[in-house]
């Protein structure tokens, strides 16, 4: 049967990987690091112990940490339109949050560490669900295996130079029939083994290579999907359908031919770059040799107590006639040797400390060079304030700030992309933005021609920061400028188990403390209502009583007037 040319790029891209010797590498290093050090057994190392002391997985969680202390943002600018700017901004952070980007970049380090590259898928799911929006589906994101990637010119180191870019996976093969176009030979469609490494797969499982081609076509990006034997999906363009942009974006007429997809969907990362090639070096390909030479030091050291450790005797004939030498304490032996001393043990070297240096030795020139160092780890958090730890933290971490910034040139290039994404296929989404809980609508589309600068900003502290935070939660809450909720909201979460329940009975105390000032308000209310009642009728009273104080003084004025002309009138008669 004829093979697709498509399947031959993917076997050229596979020999590159095999030159590099990157399958073998990558399943030693995650053997290492999940704790199978002593595979395959030798017969050298048989009859040996087999201890691990998993250094590579120490160093490498701490270089993990180390590289996503500092936790960073995509900001958006444009010439002239703030607005804009600070929009496009405001939905990259919802959209990552949607998408989990956090958790994809913290296993995205992982592979890094383990298989020296990572690389991002990012494609548009018209199945899923998340955004309010009149366009259906929405942005995704998948991790690929180093294994699983092949591209036209792997000696580039930037993905988007490349001619095209093939992604492997493994599917069932009923589900790829129905995903093929009309009149495809479904009888070429059939299962297959995996060459992609060392994983396993079920028995009798129905599964095929499904290859994903992206291209460059005009300078716009294509994409098709086959098999060994078939194309099964036709290329087309990455750029959403004219008829379905109109439909489910809402343009018009000419509208939607503004913005056109440019740049794969991909986002390659190194940890360490390899001389001339897009697959970059792991921290653990360099750690396994000295892993080795702990494991073997230590499992001769051990094989060698068990074999002192019971000591030897040198038993005369017939001195000890059936006697069985069991080592219990307490155990008496008869000698029954003519001579006597028929028993007798064998004195043996003592142990020697030397072994136990060299491992230590090791471990800590590894550590050290590797830059996984104490301060790093966290050993000195004991007698130190929290500045302390962070000035001790920063000039632990400059070490690390050369693969910092080359994972924040990764995140760049995932700016880019989800640009791009933005103006082709998002459309009156509903969404709120990282700082405010307004609700907003977004519109990719009306940006279709505008320039955006992007920038990588770290955000203000750092995750590995909880003890400079707790230290200053501390200072302001012994001020009292701060509530003791405010204190326990603010506290970082992985310093505090129950932080939850704590906040929960700090509010329901003060919940019980508002009822309790509320009633007590109220009894002071109502005592100040009846104190108001009595005032209010003593000044009844008072004005009453000077009301008839008042009559009082009229009647005697007016009996007075007629006193005074009684008098006159007195007066008259007796002078007639």
């Amino acid at each position: 049967m004829e093979i697709t040319q498509l399947w031959k790029d993917y076997q050229d891209g596979r020999s590159y990987q095999n030159s590099l010797s990157l399958q073998k590498t990558i399943e030693e290093n995650v053997r290492f690091y999940q704790g199978e050090q002593w595979a395959p057994v030798t017969e050298a190392t048989a009859h040996l112990p087999r201890p691990v002391i998993n250094m590579v997985k120490m160093i490498a969680r701490s270089k993990k940490a180390a590289i996503l202390s500092t936790p960073v943002r995509l900001v958006y600018t444009a010439e002239n339109d703030s607005m804009a700017g600070q929009e496009f901004t405001d939905f990259a952070y919802f959209i990552q949050k949607e998408m989990r980007q956090d958790e994809l970049d913290n296993k995205a380090i992982k592979d890094g560490l383990l298989k020296g590259s990572y690389f991002y898928h990012y494609y548009w799911d018209k199945n899923a669900k998340g955004t309010l929006a009149k366009s259906k589906g929405g942005l995704r994101c998948d991790l690929i295996e180093p294994l699983n990637i092949f591209f036209s010119n792997p000696n580039l180191q930037d993905e988007q130079k490349q001619q095209w870019i093939i992604i492997a996976s493994r599917e069932e093969v009923s589900k790829v029939k129905e995903k093929a176009d009309e009149g495809v030979d479904l009888s070429l469609i059939t299962a297959d083994e995996y060459e992609g490494g060392d994983y396993s797969e079920q028995e009798n499982a129905d599964l095929c290579t499904v290859l994903t081609r992206y291209f460059k076509k005009d300078g716009e990006i294509w994409c098709e999907r086959g098999t060994k034997r078939v194309i099964f999906n036709e290329a087309f363009s990455m750029t959403p359908d004219l008829r379905v942009a109109r439909k489910n974006l809402g343009l018009s007429e000419g509208e939607e031919g503004k913005v056109k997809a440019t740049l794969f969907p991909i986002v390659a990362g190194s940890y360490e770059e390899r001389e001339h090639s897009i697959y970059g070096i792991s921290e653990v390909e360099g750690l396994i040799p000295n892993q080795k030479a702990m494991n073997l030091t230590m499992a001769m050291q051990i094989l060698s107590t068990q074999r002192l450790a019971w000591g030897k005797y040198i038993v005369k004939k017939d001195a000890l006639k059936n006697q069985d030498i069991t080592d219990e304490p307490g155990q008496v032996l008869v000698d029954y040797s003519a001579e006597g001393e028929g028993i007798k043990r064998l004195h043996e070297p003592g142990f020697s400390s030397m072994p136990l240096q060299i491992v230590n030795t090791l471990a800590d020139l590894s550590r050290t060079m590797a830059g996984a160092t104490d301060v790093i780890m966290g050993d000195y958090y004991a007698d130190l304030s929290g500045t302390a730890i962070a000035r001790l933290q920063s000039q632990a971490n400059l070490p690390i700030e050369e693969l910092r910034g080359r994972f924040w040139r990764a995140k760049e290039k995932q700016g880019r992309v989800l640009e791009q994404f933005f103006k082709l296929y998002y459309k009156d989404v509903v969404f709120k933005g990282e700082k405010s809980n307004e609700v907003s609508i977004f519109d990719g589309s009306k940006y279709a021609e505008t320039e955006f600068s992007l920038l990588i900003e770290p955000i203000s502290g750092t995750r590995a920061s909880a003890a400079g935070d707790i230290n200053m939660l501390d200072n302001l809450l012994n001020r009292g400028d701060i509530s003791l909720l405010t204190y326990l909201e603010n506290y970082p979460d992985d310093a505090l188990c129950n932080k939850k329940q704590l906040i929960e009975d700090v509010k329901n105390k003060h919940g019980l403390e508002v009822l309790e000032l509320g009633k007590r308000l109220e009894e002071a209310e109502n005592a100040l209502k009846e104190a108001l009642d009595r005032e209010q009728a003593s000044k009844k009273a008072l004005d009453s009583v000077e009301s008839l104080v008042k009559e009082n003084m009229r009647l005697k004025e007016t009996l007075s007037e007629v006193y005074r002309d009684a008098e006159d009138f007195a007066k008259i008669i007796v002078a007639k």
